[in-house]
């Protein structure tokens, strides 16, 4: 696992734990273009992780495509 991907997997379940012992319910994490934060049973050490946090991975995630403009929505970053 490169660097970036252990910083991000540990703020999560670090965020993910502290919610959790604070008696916030049902967690979940995905992620659209990393499969290697995904629990497997070949890492049996990041399902732990992800159980201990009480956080659930929510495998093939993918945002739905939206229109250029919605309706009544004016452009995000200003362009026309």
């Amino acid at each position: 696992m490169k660097y970036n991907d252990k910083l991000i997997l540990t703020s999560v379940l670090l965020k993910a734990k502290q919610l959790k012992e604070s008696g916030v319910g049902r967690l979940f994490f995905a992620s659209m273009d990393k499969s290697d934060l995904q629990p497997t049973a070949h890492r049996p050490k990041m399902a732990r992780y992800y159980n201990e946090a009480g956080l659930v991975f929510v495998p093939n995630f993918v945002l739905p495509d939206s229109p250029a403009n919605p309706a009544g929505h004016a452009p995000v970053s200003g362009a026309p």
